[in-house]
């Protein structure tokens, strides 16, 4: 049974990024590479950064409040639309830690204050996972606005997991600057992207369905059914998003201390009790450490020296 509240609010759900899609500002990301060298990366440029062996992130920019904001007109209107019809739920949905800064961006510059959810990690499977937990609670409209092609991606996902809730998500960087908002899907003032087309499909052969290359060639495999055969379509896409560096998240609890969260993982490497900087530092760079336990290192590390600066 739904709660009184989701009833009330509407079962819709309308979530946007906040840096490079909602605005920009000159908060940077510090790489490192494994040969020593340092890079500053914009977020723009870290959406599209693939990470190799060795990198270490600093986000201390983030851990500050916004420095020199500028805001995307075209996506806020968006989200001030959205804001103005009391069936949706909105939600800015950013990769930072501190949410403050943003909330202070809205009221004093916009003029709004937005719903600010910070998920404190680059790891797209941490907003999909945000959003999931919505899905469950009886959400089935859903729209997403991100400029990290990896972030949608990691929410498109979803579609698999949740066939019959509509997930329409949005490249912020495809929304043009004179966007009326007349193309609105669902009524809600949103101009979707075009959906990719799939490059392979289902034809019927005798008493099979058989999956083909689009374009012609090689069977790709033979079932009895229809929904075995969509079965696979669904796996090749999911195959196609590991490719691009996004895996379906399958760690989907949010109980404290529970599997996949940070202190869990640092008590199981050896590095249990009180989470210190030296115990992070050890734990990201132990041998077998993934770009996610770096990233969520990370993150915290920065986040208890802006502190400690205070």
């Amino acid at each position: 049974m739904l709660k009184l509240r989701t009833l009330l609010e509407g079962r819709k759900l309308r979530v946007f990024d906040f840096d490079d899609t909602l605005a920009k500002s000159d908060a940077l990301i510090y790489l490192t590479k494994a040969d020593g060298t340092e890079i500053e990366l914009d977020p723009g440029e870290y959406a599209v950064y693939k990470e190799e062996p060795g990198d270490e992130f600093d986000f201390r920019d983030f851990n500050k409040m916004l420095r020199n904001p500028r805001a995307i007109k075209q996506n806020i209107n968006l989200l001030k639309k959205a804001m103005s019809n009391p069936q949706n739920k909105v939600t800015v949905l950013t990769a930072r830690a501190l949410v403050f800064p943003l909330r202070h961006f809205f009221k004093h510059q916009i003029g709004i204050e937005p719903y600010v959810v910070g998920v404190a990690g680059a790891d797209p499977r941490l907003k999909s996972r945000w959003i999931e937990k919505h899905i469950q609670k009886g959400y089935d409209d859903i729209f997403f606005m991100d400029d990290s092609k990896k972030n949608l991606r990691a929410v498109e996902l979803l579609r698999n997991r949740y066939p019959g809730v509509k997930i329409v998500t949005q490249l912020a960087e495809n929304v043009a600057p004179d966007h009326d908002g007349k193309a609105a899907p669902y009524g809600s003032g949103y101009k979707p992207t075009k959906k990719k087309r799939r490059t392979e499909t289902i034809r019927k052969v005798d008493n099979d369905w058989v999956v083909y290359p689009k374009k012609g060639g090689k069977r790709l495999g033979t079932h009895k059914t229809k929904k075995a055969a969509l079965k696979q379509l669904a796996a090749i896409e999911i195959n196609k998003a590991k490719s691009e560096g996004i895996q379906e998240d399958s760690t989907r609890t949010t109980k404290k201390g529970g599997k996949g969260t940070l202190k869990r993982k640092m008590t199981r490497a050896g590095y249990g009790g009180k989470i210190t900087i030296s115990k992070l530092q050890k734990f990201k760079n132990r041998k077998g450490a993934t770009a996610h336990d770096k990233a969520q290192a990370n993150m915290v590390i920065n986040f208890m020296r802006a502190n400690r600066k205070k």
